[in-house]
């Protein structure tokens, strides 16, 4: 159920009305209390929400949720807790698709200070999940990460030894790397990491020593996002720095 149908849901209404009322039985500071009750009462609350207030939000919510004395049975909130439990991951992903939304890089790199990002995989869509990993990746990067990548392209392709003769006619032939396309990545896209991964699929069953490498080459090197005729130079040189990507 999506989070705007719930707040319309009269059974959805009596359930949060009794995970508020529970709230008085959780090991919180009445400020935590008294905050999620207004948060919580409806979804206009929500959606002006930011800065301090959402990680607060969060981190009230998560500290509910995995500490295990709020979630034994017998504890006094415990039906309220367990009732509530079915909708808090709607509630969850929610909020992080509002802070996605909004496209505020800033706040983005604030939130990923204040919420620990790892803890809220099991309470959001796949997708979701992915998408704020990787916002939070970008943002949190060095400033050595970041000149990195300022002057530098990421590629993946699939390669498989060959060998050519060398010269042509003489009968000699020499190890080369054969690449099917040189591909290049936003390592901060997930459309981009749903291609590696059709692609390190590609590999695994296409054998003949074809395997799943990743590359960076100087920005400006190679202009296009799928590269095929490639010159023997630049084939030689990533052949040497080329190395193995486990997906």
């Amino acid at each position: 159920m999506k989070l705007a149908e719930m707040w319309g849901d009269p059974k959805w209404k009596q359930d949060l009305k009794n995970f508020v009322a529970a709230l008085d039985y959780f090991d919180t500071t009445e400020a935590d209390v008294d905050l999620l009750k207004d948060m919580l009462s409806d979804t206009e609350t929500i959606e002006k929400l930011h800065g301090a207030a959402l990680y607060k939000l969060f981190n009230i919510l998560l500290s509910l949720k995995t500490d295990p004395e709020n979630n034994r049975y017998g504890h006094p909130a415990f039906d309220a807790i367990s009732t509530f439990s079915k909708s808090f991951n709607a509630i969850v992903d929610h909020l992080v698709q509002m802070v996605l939304k909004k496209g505020n890089d800033a706040e983005l790199k604030e939130f990923a200070k204040h919420v620990d990002v790892e803890k809220l995989e099991n309470h959001l869509e796949r997708q979701t999940y992915s998408k704020l990993k990787l916002r939070t990746s970008y943002e949190k990067r060095t400033p050595a990460e970041k000149k990195f990548d300022d002057e530098n392209d990421y590629f993946v392709f699939i390669g498989r030894p060959k060998f050519v003769e060398s010269p042509p006619g003489s009968g000699n032939h020499r190890k080369t790397l054969e690449i099917e396309n040189l591909y290049k990545v936003d390592r901060f896209e997930l459309a981009d990491h749903a291609a590696v991964k059709m692609m390190s699929v590609r590999a695994r069953f296409q054998g003949d020593g074809s395997e799943l490498y990743a590359i960076e080459l100087p920005k400006g090197t190679l202009k296009d996002k799928g590269n095929t005729n490639l010159p023997d130079w630049l084939v030689s040189l990533i052949d040497e720095h080329k190395r193995r990507l486990r997906v």
